[in-house]
């Protein structure tokens, strides 16, 4: 079980949790983004940006 949670006490509480259940299944993922809150705070920075205005060519 890959787990990608939060870097804060809710996604720490909640992989505790999982360990207890689940034992050595479960990984954490999160120490890939260790200075960002979570996974998607980490992708949208460090993903190019997109722009939502795409101009069209005629």
């Amino acid at each position: 079980i890959l787990c990608y949670l939060d870097n804060d006490d809710a996604g720490r509480n909640a992989l505790s949790r999982l360990r207890r259940e689940f034992g050595d299944k479960v990984a954490d993922k999160s120490a890939l983004y260790p200075d960002h809150k979570d996974l998607n705070d980490y992708l949208m920075a460090t993903q190019p940006k997109i722009s939502n205005n795409p101009k069209l060519r005629l």
